[in-house]
């Protein structure tokens, strides 16, 4: 077998995610494996792919990393040209590099950085909605910006996530949480409108919709429906608490995955 470390770019609002799903439904893995199986037909049976993360409907990539495994020995560049050449234009590969069996891009991980886009404004254009989310309720920056803060360091973030597959610990540690509200400092690949806030999220793991789920919160108390000390209770009771709704998808993206 051959092994590859895949840098993946990709919209995620035609999918329904990253990982493959049943009744052959859209998804990201999905369209990945079926371009791969068709360029490299020796590889049908034993081709696998693990994505570092799996984004949920609607989230996008950045630097999404993907470990492949093939039968056939292809050229890092052959391989990625072959690739963006069958994929569709929704996704791209922008790296590709020969990496050992070993390699595991959730296991191998130092960090991941997740980048949430947010326009607070009620004059929505029809052609960004599926990349940014629009918020047309009051919102107040700095109630923003101390709700951001309340979340870095280690906390148990049982009512910051959704159920899905069952995990040892809700326990994470985020290591960087800020606003970028320059627009030149957004380092942006996509060219959002004046005004687009960046909530920049920087941890060793996340969980389900751990991220929206913070942002969710963070929206609540910008626009005043909760307080600092029930967003501070939440990350330190044992009871279920929901503070604010889950935040919408099109704004997220998984911006980058880093490793030793």
């Amino acid at each position: 077998m051959n092994f590859y470390k895949l840098t993946l770019s990709y919209n995620g609002f035609p999918y329904e995610g990253w990982q493959k799903q049943p009744h052959d439904r859209a998804t990201v893995q999905g369209e990945l494996e079926k371009c791969l199986k068709e360029l490299f037909p020796n590889s049908k049976d034993a081709l696998h792919t693990l994505g570092s993360g799996r984004t949920d409907r609607g989230v996008h990539a950045v630097g999404q990393v993907v470990k492949l495994s093939l039968v056939e020995n292809v050229p890092e560049s052959g391989l990625k040209k072959a690739l963006n050449g069958k994929l569709s234009p929704n996704i791209r590969v922008l790296e590709c590099a020969e990496c050992s069996s070993s390699f595991h891009p959730i296991l191998d991980s130092l960090s991941k950085e997740y980048r949430y886009y947010l326009l607070p404004t009620s004059n929505q254009s029809p052609f960004l909605y599926p990349f940014v989310t629009y918020w047309n309720q009051p919102f107040d920056l700095s109630k923003a910006k101390m709700a951001l803060s309340l979340f870095k360091g280690e906390h148990d973030f049982h009512n910051f996530f959704t159920t899905g597959t069952p995990v040892k610990s809700t326990v994470r540690k985020i290591y960087e949480c800020q606003v970028l509200e320059n627009h030149d400092e957004l380092g942006s690949f996509f060219e959002f409108p004046e005004g687009t806030l960046c909530f920049e999220l920087k941890g060793e793991g996340f969980l389900k919709q751990m991220v929206r789920c913070i942002m969710g919160a963070i929206l609540s108390h910008a626009k005043g429906d909760c307080s600092v000390e029930e967003l501070a209770n939440a990350l330190k009771s044992r009871e279920k608490v929901r503070i604010g709704r889950v935040a919408p998808s099109n704004g997220l993206y998984l911006y980058q995955v880093n490793y030793p």
